[in-house]
C-alpha cells in the first residue's frame, strides 16, 4: 500500500467569528433659557383750560358817569319821579303861599327872589371809590397712569439622548471538514 494513492479529497473550512461593535453615543441638545420681558409705558395726560380774566368796570363807570345804557336809563328815571315830585311840592308850597296873600303883603316878591336865587351844589370827583370786579376762570387737570415691566424666563431643561457602546459576537460561518473517498478500497487499519 505504500504505494497506492489514496484517493481522498479533503475540503476544510474554518470557523469565522463575525463581530459588531458600537460605540457609545451621547447626544445633548441645549437651548439658552428664554427672557420675556413685556413693558407698559408710563402715560401723563394734561387737559389745560386757558385762563380767562373777566373784568366788570360797570360800577367805577357808573360813579364818574360813564353808564351803559341800563343804569342810565334808571338814573334817569329815578331823577325824573324825584324831580316830578319836588316840583309838585313845591307848586303846592307856591300855591299854598298865595292862597295866604291877604296876610302876607311881601309874598310876590318873596316868591320872586326864591326863584332868583341861583346857588347850586357842585361836587367834583376824581377818581372812582371802588375798583373793577376781576374773575379768574380757568383750569388745569393733569392724570397719570403708572408703568410697568414684566420680566419672565423661560428655561428648558437639556436633552441628552445615550446609547450604549455593545459589541456583538456572532457565527459568521460554522467550521467543517468534509472527506470524500474516490475509490472502494479504504485501509482502515489505522
Amino acid at each position: 500500500m505504500e504505494g497506492d494513492k489514496v484517493d481522498l479529497t479533503i475540503n476544510q473550512s474554518y470557523a469565522r467569528i463575525g463581530i459588531n461593535k458600537t460605540d457609545a453615543f451621547i447626544n445633548i441638545n441645549h437651548e439658552n433659557p428664554k427672557i420675556i420681558v413685556s413693558s407698559t409705558l408710563p402715560s401723563i395726560q394734561i387737559d389745560t383750560e386757558i385762563v380767562k380774566v373777566e373784568i366788570d368796570q360797570t360800577r367805577p363807570f357808573n360813579e364818574i358817569g360813564l353808564k351803559n345804557i341800563d343804569s342810565f336809563l334808571r338814573d334817569m328815571a329815578k331823577k325824573a319821579m324825584a324831580h316830578s315830585l319836588d316840583a309838585i311840592d313845591e307848586i303846592a308850597k307856591e300855591g299854598d303861599f298865595l292862597a295866604r296873600i291877604e296876610s302876607n303883603k311881601n309874598a310876590i316878591p318873596r316868591l320872586a327872589a326864591k326863584i332868583l336865587d341861583n346857588n347850586k351844589d357842585l361836587n367834583v370827583v376824581a377818581a372812582p371809590s371802588s375798583g373793577p370786579v376781576i374773575h379768574f376762570t380757568g383750569k388745569t387737570n393733569i392724570s397719570s397712569k403708572k408703568g410697568k415691566v414684566d420680566i419672565g424666563s423661560y428655561y428648558q431643561p437639556p436633552r441628552i439622548a445615550a446609547t450604549r457602546n455593545s459589541i456583538d459576537i456572532y457565527l459568521d460561518q460554522k467550521a467543517f471538514i468534509d472527506i470524500e473517498y474516490h475509490k472502494n478500497k479504504v485501509d482502515k487499519s489505522l
